[in-house]
């Protein structure tokens, strides 16, 4: 049985296929999983294993634990990721709840190695339970992923979807009378047929949370921060209010509170000008949004509205 999985998932990769979601791996013996997963590594040869991830539900209380997934693939040249789901559980704070749960995550260690966690917001079944973080709660959905994408942990999952109402949350994609999904783009279009307001989305249209305009230049600060792998100058303000660096390549700082904030960060950031990347960009030669000042000691004083953010990193510097 474990050689025709293998066989099967083996063939998938020769056409092309570049990696694999295993769905309630929780529920699968893990000396299994790895023998299967150890063929399919030693079919694709060294540097082209496919990329597995697989779904354990940990909520720490429980019989089963993603520590025991950890080690499947490792001998066979690639260890798999796992879900983190306690790490997902932070994210509801930015609901309504207190954001410096954060502040003790940053000094802790989590339950995954980074380079084996899979880390996310909400994903389709969480989106569908009473009390866990979506696309309707709006603004604060948005601070929880550029937190996502700021935090040098895991590998970051984009959740994008379509509205739903949690009494109907079976109701499947916008699709046609037939029960075919409807495309994102209406007939002859090259425009997203997206809502403009993910918080008053009509039932049953595309939300396309992965095109909210400060999703990419997220996504270039994540790439751009790649060898500065420590979370420095971490500062915290009450339950809305938090910002860290990320040495001498980025900055954040995350405003949920209803009143603008204004505070001399420390940013270890070379001195210059640098543009914002939540609400703007570096065009033509000038920011399109806020531009921060950083003196020659590393400081900068930095307003952010009220339920904003704030990035900046040495990418997008005057």
């Amino acid at each position: 049985v474990r050689q025709r999985i293998a066989d099967y998932l083996s063939a998938l990769t020769d056409m092309g296929v570049a990696g694999f979601r295993v769905d309630s791996a929780k529920h699968m013996y893990p000396a299994d999983l790895d023998a299967i997963i150890s063929r399919v590594n030693q079919h694709a040869g060294v540097g082209h294993e496919p990329f597995f991830f697989f779904e354990v539900i940990d909520s720490g209380s429980e019989a089963i634990h993603t520590s025991d997934y950890t080690m499947v693939g490792a001998a066979s040249g690639q260890a798999v990721s796992i879900t983190d789901f306690q790490y997902r559980a932070l994210f509801d704070q930015f609901a309504g709840g207190d954001l410096s749960v954060f502040s003790t995550f940053s000094s802790s260690t989590p339950a995954l190695p980074s380079n084996q966690a899979v880390v996310f917001t909400t994903n389709h079944d969480t989106e569908r339970q009473t009390g866990p973080i979506y696309y309707q709660d709006g603004v604060n959905y948005n601070l929880a992923t550029v937190f996502l994408l700021a935090y040098p942990y895991g590998y970051p999952s984009l959740m994008s979807s379509y509205a739903f109402s949690r009494s109907n949350f079976d109701l499947g994609p916008p699709s046609d009378t037939m029960g075919h999904t409807n495309s994102i783009y209406a007939p002859g279009s090259t425009t997203p047929n997206c809502a403009p307001d993910p918080t008053t989305a009509a039932i049953g249209t595309w939300v396309c949370q992965h095109r909210d305009p400060f999703i990419a230049p997220l996504l270039a600060f994540r790439k751009a921060m790649v060898g500065a792998d420590s979370v420095t100058n971490y500062w915290s303000q009450g339950t809305d209010q938090l910002a860290f660096g990320r040495g001498a390549k980025g900055f954040v700082v995350i405003n949920r509170a209803a009143a603008a904030l204004t505070h001399t960060f420390t940013t270890s950031l070379p001195a210059g000008s640098y543009c914002d990347v939540f609400a703007g960009a570096l065009k033509a030669g000038a920011c399109t949004g806020a531009t921060v000042s950083v003196d020659s000691s590393g400081m900068a004083n930095i307003t952010v509205p009220p339920t904003s953010a704030l990035v900046i990193y040495v990418g997008q510097k005057l």
